[in-house]
């Protein structure tokens, strides 16, 4: 996988600036662009030029998604799973560089082959688990993290 760090970095930043509700709003207006124009989830930090629908549409879009993919990407930062712990270790190594440095590491992690997420979608999962569970220790993280899965996950 070819380094995208560069481009990764700035794209989680601006995401991480928004609060939670905006990040959901976000994450469905991606997921519908993608819908329609498939090339456009390429990008870390695409160009919207538009809302995909109503706010709360896109909300409940971007909601949905996070509940089904929740438990993957906590089994990606938090899990014990022998095929995702190099993966996991490159995540792991980047808390000494603060949330920004995480979140980045999570949405190339998610955009790689093994997640084989479009970036534009990656970037927002990952400053959703920034926003939501970050804590300064990953156990912490990952505690609060499993207290919220769903019970049926």
């Amino acid at each position: 996988m070819p380094d995208r760090s560069k481009e990764v970095s700035p794209a989680v930043a601006s995401l991480l600036q928004k609060d939670d509700d905006a990040l959901f709003v976000e994450l469905g207006n991606r997921l519908t662009a993608l819908s329609s124009a498939p090339g456009f989830g390429g990008e870390f930090a695409p160009v919207m030029p538009q809302a995909f629908g109503p706010v709360d549409d896109l909300r409940k879009i971007g909601q949905k998604f996070w509940e089904k993919f929740n438990k993957q990407a906590y089994d990606l930062v938090c899990g014990t799973d022998e095929s995702n712990a190099a993966l996991r270790k490159q995540i792991l190594d980047a808390f000494n560089a603060g949330e920004n440095a995480v979140a980045a590491a999570i949405a190339a992690t998610l955009a790689s082959g093994a997640f084989a997420l479009a970036p534009a979608v990656a970037a927002v999962i990952a400053a959703l688990v920034i926003k939501l569970f970050f804590k300064p220790a990953h156990g912490a993280m990952c505690a609060v993290w499993k207290e919220k899965l769903p019970q049926n996950a």
